[in-house]
């Protein structure tokens, strides 16, 4: 991790709690170690005290004393358990609010993908965390406390629990690296695939109507089956190493119980020690036959970790802070844009509208028309320029601040799970009464109210079914509600009605009346009729800018290709 990125992750997670959470699981797994060694220290005072002697008060009192001990074991571990599920939900507040402003920083900047997925990494990072592996981890940190026990009893006990200690570690060395790789191949061809079957689904209704259904099936299932293989391939190359690692731990308590045994014959070692080396042995290898079986875990969760930290790395608006209603002055100078992969779209465009004016910006599919104002909402991540606000840069203002300011209509009208009036009112603290605004404004007023449960009615995933029409109403709401200084709205005329079509010629009045600077992307001319300026772009570039009067007769037959030829 690169010093810049360790900082911000430092600054993130709450380092002292961490430390504290971390350092209790490491005392309690040193005692739990401890106290591991009273079975096989029983049996070797069995051997030695009570067989030998016959006496049944010393069996009394070493049965009592085993017990009492592996119960505060026992307490000890659940304490253990209980830090790490701490540990985990720790790292899990820490970032959810980071993380969850990052996944929304990619959404605006267009990235393909579920846009969730940051979520769920940190869901997988939080239940490893959470899970019995830190603890097994630090379990093989004692190992050689166990090891030196080994040595005391007998030098050969010794050199076979380290000969059969380092194998493990090559074995579950090379499961982490098989399985690593095989992993992280996998995850790509399932991303693949689910991005292919999300963008099919999203034009089912194309599909089936066109007939073409079968066929973006069936390219589905080939990268599907493609995922599968991997999958299928990633568990082979685990399951065989993990059975190998079993096999060499069963294999090893075998062969030191034969050697304790064939040292008990010959005189070097009490019988006891017998069960006790394979008790010990038993233990110096737990941990790493456990690790070995949660590698799968342990790579995905590196795999979530690493495109957490990537993500978590990448720069993030600047937030400033802004106290008064902005006036609507909008001053764009040499704005520039590309597309993800450094296509321009935006040519430096530099161009003044002031308070109250509106604004229809006109140009063929593809000239730049939505992507200026995205740019102007300050969505647009691939851009160089400056946009000016009241003279004061849009991208250095708080968005929480000047957001209520602004009011956007994307093409998309998509709504959240929610309320009508909550979508409208964006989540905050409106009022009825300027939500009902809102809508009237937008001409949604009648439509909700004749819905069954009105400005309540549910809407998003689990919500009633909108038309487009309505959705877009409740969309253009949302982006007049409030006292907005400065609107966007991308081709607003969409999927209305000539009913549509007159809320929003009115709706341009009333913000003409509260002094709004309002900006339209469209591609009927018609919407001339409601402005004040008009702006042809073709090409990313201005080629027209002035009043209808001076700007129509550029227009021929309504055909903007013309323009500026």
């Amino acid at each position: 991790m690169k010093a810049g990125e360790k900082a911000r992750g430092q600054a993130l997670i709450n380092r002292g709690i961490v430390l504290r959470l971390v350092g209790g699981g490491a005392l309690l797994t040193f005692v739990i170690n401890a106290i591991g060694l009273v079975s096989p220290l029983f049996f070797t005072q069995v051997y030695n005290r009570v067989l030998t002697t016959g006496s049944m008060p010393t069996l009394a009192v070493l049965v009592a004393a085993a017990l009492l001990a592996i119960a505060i074991g026992g307490s000890f571990e659940q304490w253990r358990s209980v830090t790490f599920t701490r540990l985990g939900a720790r790292i899990y507040v820490d970032l959810e609010m980071a993380v969850f402003r990052a996944s929304h920083a990619a959404a605006v900047a267009g990235e393909h993908g579920r846009r969730s997925r940051p979520l769920d990494d940190l869901e997988m990072v939080r239940a490893t965390v959470s899970g019995p592996l830190p603890g097994s981890l630090l379990d093989l940190v004692f190992a050689p406390l166990l090891l030196a026990t080994l040595y005391m009893m007998n030098v050969w006990l010794g050199h076979f629990a380290l000969f059969v200690l380092v194998l493990m570690v090559i074995v579950t060395t090379v499961t982490q690296w098989v399985i690593a790789g095989a992993l992280r191949r996998s995850a790509e061809a399932s991303q693949k695939a689910g991005g292919l079957a999300e963008s099919h689904l999203r034009s089912a209704e194309a599909a089936a109507a066109m007939g073409y259904e079968h066929t973006a099936r069936e390219r589905w299932a080939t990268q599907n089956r493609e995922a599968v293989r991997a999958q299928i391939r990633s568990a082979a190359q685990a399951s065989g190493l993990t059975a190998f690692g079993r096999s060499v731990r069963s294999g090893a308590q075998i062969m030191v119980t034969a050697i304790a045994a064939a040292l008990a014959v010959s005189g070097q070692m009490s019988p006891g020690a017998i069960i006790a080396a394979s008790i010990i042995v038993g233990r110096l290898i737990a941990p790493i036959d456990a690790l070995l079986g949660g590698w799968r875990q342990v790579a995905q969760a590196r795999l979530a970790a690493g495109r957490l930290r990537d993500l978590l790395s990448r720069p993030l608006p600047v937030e400033g802070a802004i106290v008064a209603r902005p006036q609507g002055r909008l001053m764009v100078d040499n704005l520039t844009a590309r597309s993800a992969d450094g296509v321009p779209i935006l040519r430096g465009l530099s161009f003044v509208v002031e308070p109250g004016e509106s604004v229809a910006v006109l140009g063929p599919t593809g000239s730049g028309k939505s992507s200026l104002l995205r740019c102007l909402m300050g969505v647009w991540p691939h851009m160089n320029g400056v946009i000016r606000l009241d003279a004061a840069p849009l991208m250095d203002m708080d968005r929480r601040a000047i957001g209520q300011y602004l009011g956007f209509l994307p093409q998309t009208s998509d709504l959240a799970p929610g309320t009508i009036a909550e979508n409208i009112a964006r989540f905050g603290n409106g009022t009825l009464e300027e939500v009902q605004a809102a809508a009237t404004m937008a001409g949604a007023d009648a439509m909700i109210a004749s819905l069954p449960r009105g400005y309540d009615t549910e809407v998003g995933e689990v919500g009633v079914h909108l038309s487009a029409g309505q959705r877009r109403r409740i969309a253009l709401a949302r982006a007049l509600f409030g006292k907005p200084s400065l609107v966007c709205l991308d081709e607003p005329e969409a999927n209305l009605d000539r009913d549509g079509e007159a809320a929003l010629a009115q709706a341009l009045q009333h913000l003409k009346a509260a002094q709004c600077t309002v900006l339209i992307a469209a591609h009927r001319p018609s919407v001339v009729a409601h402005v004040d300026k008009v702006m042809v772009i073709r090409e990313g570039r201005i080629v027209e800018f002035g009043t209808g009067a001076e700007v129509l007769p550029a227009l021929s037959a309504g055909n903007i290709r013309r323009v500026g030829q």
